[in-house]
């Protein structure tokens, strides 16, 4: 049964709906890339404690919350999630005092950074 289009119109659609996807998966290869380095990199910082005001506050401990964990792994947002449901979570502690802070960022937040051309080298 015919859909009413010549074979080359198909085609064509055909060719710019893979370039779609092709687009769309590298640019969800990218952001996961970013948000997995943005979790590494809170390693390497320090931070100044509130309490003791040392600058010896160092991440220990780096994650994400359980539909970030989701979207990290199959690559699409769990049901009735948004990118402000997802979270890295970061547990900051002073080598000095033992002060904790536990701070969050949302992929809505790191999805801005990633598209804000002032923060590109």
């Amino acid at each position: 049964m015919s859909n009413g289009l010549s074979g080359l119109t198909q085609y064509i659609w055909a060719a710019e709906d893979d370039r779609r996807e092709r687009r769309r998966n590298h640019n969800t290869t990218v952001f996961i890339n970013y948000v997995l380095s943005f979790g590494k990199h809170a390693y390497e910082l320090t931070g100044t404690c509130p309490e003791c005001h040392k600058h010896t506050v160092k991440a220990t401990k780096v994650g994400s919350n359980k539909a970030g964990l989701y979207y990290l792994k199959e690559r699409y947002l769990p049901e009735g999630k948004t990118f402000d449901d997802c979270l890295v979570v970061a547990i900051w502690k002073c080598e000095t005092c033992g002060n904790t802070e536990t701070k969050t960022v949302s992929f809505r937040e790191l999805l801005e950074d990633l598209n804000n051309p002032n923060l590109r080298n």
